[in-house]
């Protein structure tokens, strides 16, 4: 339905559609606590009509679907939900219905919700030998009751990634040809078991909703982690570490039922600081049904009186080939592209990557129309749910910034204008750079004299202005009518029952333009949107604006062209003279 092409998705009358997505959803990631099951989840085809009414009035173009490996193979190797797999087909031909460009996201956080995440079943981490009744006793995952015991507002994504169930599982689905060569399942080494499973579920899920011509994309993983893969194992702390975060090789060493005295870190005043030190894993259990697979394979010892005895401190850091992205990563993209890309080359396939990486390169002419995925949350508001505007983490550079408000948004935009510049040299210069994940937490703090609603706008409007600028589509994190609560977190842009301020997100969207902006801006405070562009002759189409219905419309100015207001359908549309190369558009609401 849409082709990716210099960097943007066109329509078939030749007009850039910019997508302005929505996540559904956050509670996707979790099945009904009562019975298990996924079905009906985030709501029913029943309920859809009222919900793809709100979502269509807040201006979302697109929706992001999310599901999960769990979802699909529940039960077993190979025993696919078939109910699951017919309640998707019939949402997302609903949703197709009210016009919504879907992206399929086979989602995960943390591997698996048996490790307090999302993402793979239960039989894919026990065919690796973990005990699951082990792991939170042993320290191996965080529960969510932890984040008390750690003082944090929230349990931290980061450290949660670092404790070594998880890190194992990243490891051997990723790696498991190269760092644990001897463990094997029916026969066949532990990564090809594991990818094999879990791309075949996709192709299961995608194969039973091929018909619907509003799908147009489907991704590799959401937020892919490389596990141990590239660790040291001497080294310990990384910078957005916080709470008791163990090193890589105390994660290994609790795992076998070793305890250790792990340092719980603070952030106050812009530093880190060491509170304490926390014994984990006290009662020393181990979470192996038999022997810890990295003793094993010769990454430590128990020496004769008893002690841990590091043998390979680089196991899995071998030189120039310990990149994640190129070496495990890029191959797993690859097995994917053979096996479905070829089978749906009308898709475009969304390259995810990890938070603040790079994409591999990929030049192989066998994989057609990629677009690049990438998360973005504002480092400060999403950990501490406090904005700051004269403060920029930059994940992607690793610094951080200080400056008046203005600068400080120019180094964002920086920031987006690197990585897309980036993932074109990697991915192809036709790929477009997809903000699949942006958003701001309901509960943010006030800050001076401005409450938190007034803060979550200014949030909102620094990372949505700079998608503006620099012509990015994007996906807002998120919708779960009941409610988020997920993570100790509520970004769900709308909550039954509750007061809903969609003021942030709602301004004057470009959804067609028959050429390029060169210069795109909405002033949420002011009301009043400026949009210029070229004009490519060839194309049919007008540029269609949609505007929040909430906003009444006062003046506006355009190039020579014919105008027209769409009231009932909340857009203005204007068809470019083609006698004029440069166009203007300006509008003022109030």
């Amino acid at each position: 339905m849409l082709t990716v092409r210099e960097g943007f998705f066109w329509d078939k009358e030749g007009a850039r559609v910019r997508l302005k997505g929505i996540n559904l959803s956050g509670a996707s990631k979790s099945p009904n606590p009562q019975t298990d099951s996924y079905i009906n989840i985030p709501f029913s085809v029943e309920e859809a009509d009222s919900h793809f009414c709100r979502l269509k009035e807040l201006g979302f173009n697109a929706i992001r679907f999310l599901v999960t490996w769990d979802a699909i193979e529940q039960k077993g190797p190979r025993q696919y939900n078939e109910e699951y797999l017919d309640f998707v087909d019939r949402l997302l031909k609903k949703a197709g219905s009210y016009g919504f460009y879907i992206i399929i996201d086979m989602h995960q956080d943390l591997f698996s919700r048996y490790f307090y995440g999302s993402g793979a079943p239960l039989w894919a981490i026990e065919s690796a030998g973990i005990n699951l009744s082990k792991v939170v006793k042993a320290d191996a995952v965080i529960h969510p009751e932890h984040h008390v015991e750690e003082e944090l507002k929230h349990l931290n994504w980061f450290n949660a990634y670092r404790r070594i169930a998880c890190q194992t599982m990243f490891t051997l689905f990723f790696g498991g040809k190269t760092f644990a060569p001897k463990l094997e399942v029916n026969g066949e080494n532990i990564q090809d078991f594991l990818q094999n499973h879990y791309i075949d579920a996709l192709d299961k899920l995608l194969s039973r909703i091929s018909s619907n011509p509003w799908i147009i994309g489907y991704n590799t993983m959401n937020e892919p982690n490389p596990g141990l893969i590239g660790s040291v194992l001497k080294e310990s702390h990384m910078f957005m570490d916080l709470g008791i975060t163990p090193s890589p090789y105390q994660s290994i060493l609790m795992g076998a039922g070793l305890s250790q005295s792990v340092p719980f870190i603070k952030f106050s005043f812009l530093r880190k600081k060491e509170k304490e030190k926390r014994i984990l894993n006290p009662e020393q259990i181990p979470i192996w049904k038999k022997r810890c697979i990295w003793e094993e394979h010769g990454v430590y010892k128990i020496n004769s009186e008893g002690y841990p005895e590091l043998l390979e401190p680089n196991y899995f850091k071998r030189g120039k080939k310990s990149s994640f992205e190129q070496y495990f990563y890029r191959p797993f993209i690859l097995l994917i592209g053979e096996k479905i890309g070829k089978k749906y080359p009308q898709w475009s396939f969304f390259i995810e990557q990890g938070v603040g990486e790079l994409a591999p390169f990929l030049v192989e002419d066998s994989l057609k129309n990629l677009v690049a995925s990438i998360h973005y949350y504002e480092p400060f508001t999403m950990v501490f749910k406090q904005y700051i505007p004269l403060l920029h983490y930059s994940i992607f550079f690793k610094k951080l910034r200080f400056g008046f408000p203005f600068k400080v948004s120019r180094a964002v935009q920086e920031d987006f204008r690197h990585i897309d510049q980036e993932n074109k040299k990697r991915l192809g210069q036709d790929s477009p750079t997809v903000i699949t994940e942006t958003g701001v937490t309901r509960d943010v703090s006030r800050f001076l004299f401005e409450d938190g609603s007034r803060q979550r706008l200014r949030a909102f409007h620094r990372t949505l202005s700079v998608m503006d600028r620099l012509d990015l589509s994007y996906f807002v994190w998120q919708y779960a009518p009941k409610g988020d609560l997920w993570n100790h977190e509520n970004f769900t842009i709308y909550q039954e029952g509750e007061k809903n301020d969609y003021t942030p997100f709602l301004c004057p969207h470009v959804e067609l333009l028959p050429g390029y902006v060169t210069h795109q801006v909405f002033d949420p405070f002011k009301k009043s949107f400026v949009l210029r562009f070229w004009f490519k002759e060839s194309s049919l189409s007008p540029v269609r604006i949609w505007v929040p219905p909430s906003f009444d419309y006062v003046s506006g100015s355009f190039t020579l062209g014919q105008f027209q207001l769409l009231k009932e359908e909340s857009k203005i549309e204007f068809y470019p003279d083609p006698s004029v190369y440069q166009h203007q558009i300006k509008l003022q609401f109030k």
